[in-house]
């Protein structure tokens, strides 16, 4: 196996005491994770200077379908003249607060919205929305994992392509 198609990714964690801690990635400033301040487990309190986990995985999730979407277009002579993406989440953390043995925290649905700014039709865009959801390592991840996920592309305020994927997240009762 050729690993000329591989990229390696390094950051490292650093915690700061309790639910606060720092994350870099060689060369570049250190992002601060952290819970809100009125997060709290025992004597674990944030303190609300950065962002959560659950929101970096958001972000990162749709900063790489925008890689992912502009790669796609260019590869397919698709005018792309402006791109917007929305992502939220909704997530079951019992497991993680509670500390029941039988349960895990999980994602109980995605939604991603995206508005896009094109002269192309609606079947141009729902060939790149197709194709930019399966390039895109993030969207793999979470469609491994069986997180059920909606997305929906929009212009102008109307819906042009959408699609779900329905699995069952559900781990534990």
């Amino acid at each position: 196996m050729s690993d000329d198609h591989v990229a390696i990714t390094k950051v490292r964690c650093r915690s700061l005491g309790g639910l606060r801690s720092e994350l870099t990635v060689k060369d570049h400033a250190p992002l601060v994770s952290d819970e809100p301040a009125d997060f709290a487990v025992d004597a674990l309190v944030g303190t609300d200077t950065g962002w959560t986990p659950v929101q970096y995985q958001l972000a990162g999730l749709i900063a790489c379908a925008n890689v992912a979407i502009a790669l796609t277009a260019q590869d397919q002579g698709f005018q792309l003249d402006g791109l917007e993406i929305r992502a939220q989440s909704d997530i079951d953390l019992r497991g993680l607060l509670d500390g029941d043995p039988d349960r895990q925290p999980q994602f109980l649905h995605v939604g991603v919205e995206y508005r896009i700014d094109t002269p192309e039709p609606a079947e141009r865009i729902d060939a790149l929305a197709r194709e930019s959801d399966r390039r895109c390592p993030q969207l793999t991840l979470f469609h491994q994992a069986r997180v059920p996920m909606t997305q929906v592309w929009t212009r102008d305020g109307e819906e042009v392509a959408a699609f779900r994927t329905d699995q069952d997240a559900t781990r534990s009762p």
